[in-house]
């Protein structure tokens, strides 16, 4: 007799087309959860789909949106700025999350800024196995996170144009140092990745034609023109011009966008509602009281 709650529900398709083949040994499962709170229509019906009661599902959003922080500055940008030599002068192109192939083919696409429009690129892979395939995607001209020393700093070489952020953690910070955010996973082929922190921060953001994990939010930020979609890699170069241009574009998107984060946050206070609401009303188990006498458990032979 707990109650089940599912917050923050989500259902992709991909795992919604293997649940399918075991529906028969799945459906109870779903039949005896208390309530399900989805992110977005199309994992409800997912839900309800797999057997789960009509009648306990609702779109109560994402908590995504929570996660942003409108912010204008993050504590530790500036460290990590002097640590790897980065130019505050320069614009900055951060590359967020990258996946396989990403790495050479956006650099590709921007090489001709580097001279055109002086920019500097970030590059901050998803996961810390490709690290060093992406730094030999990179070049040998590269200055890796791995190679600087956190306590000193490094004075910005015009000659430098390519960082690396090999580690984790650091993100929201060269996020907070950018220019121009790219969100990486959307080029190649897989699902995206979260577009919602960089726009947070008030940086103009790019994003792929592959997005399928983000399929809602995505929706979200193109009815409202928050987000640029590139959707082919040869695009990328006049997209990130565009943004560099001194006009008001930039500024629109980074409005445009916080706004879409504003409107739809709230869903983690509707989680603690419901939470609440499938709480049982008992009363509270009274304290035990200690023992008069010391008990030595054995060892189980089992566990031994």
């Amino acid at each position: 007799n707990i109650p089940v709650v599912i917050i923050n529900g989500r259902l992709s398709e991909r795992s919604f087309n293997r649940s399918k083949i075991f529906k028969p040994l799945l459906a109870p499962m779903f039949r005896s959860v208390t309530h399900i709170a989805a992110q977005d229509q199309a994992y409800a019906d997912r839900f309800v789909a797999m057997s789960a009661p009509p009648d306990r599902v609702e779109v109560t959003g994402t908590m995504k949106w929570d996660n942003a922080v409108i912010a204008d500055h993050v504590e530790g940008a500036d460290q990590l700025a002097t640590m790897m030599g980065i130019d505050t002068a320069r614009p900055l192109i951060v590359v967020g999350s990258s996946g396989p192939t990403e790495e050479s083919m956006i650099l590709n696409a921007l090489n001709p800024l580097f001279a055109s429009h002086n920019i500097q690129l970030l590059i901050a892979p998803r996961k810390p196995e490709r690290f060093n395939e992406a730094a030999t995607a990179l070049g040998p001209n590269i200055i890796r996170w791995s190679d600087c020393d956190p306590n000193q700093s490094r004075t910005p070489n015009p000659d430098t144009c390519i960082f690396l952020l090999d580690t984790i953690g650091w993100l929201r910070k060269a996020y907070a140092l950018a220019t121009i955010a790219i969100v990486g996973r959307s080029f190649c082929p897989l699902y995206g990745s979260d577009m919602i922190e960089p726009i947070g921060l008030g940086k103009p953001t790019i994003i792929g034609p592959n997005t399928a994990d983000f399929a809602d939010t995505m929706n979200k930020l193109r009815e409202n023109n928050a987000i640029v979609e590139t959707h082919h890699i040869s695009q990328l170069q006049e997209d990130v011009i565009r943004l560099l241009s001194p006009t008001e574009r930039a500024a629109g998107y980074i409005q445009r966008g916080r706004s879409v984060i504003a409107s739809q946050q709230g869903a983690t206070n509707r989680h603690v509602n419901l939470i609440l609401h499938h709480l049982p009303d008992t009363p509270a188990a009274p304290t035990p009281k200690p023992s008069p006498h010391k008990l030595k458990i054995q060892p189980d032979k089992t566990d031994e």
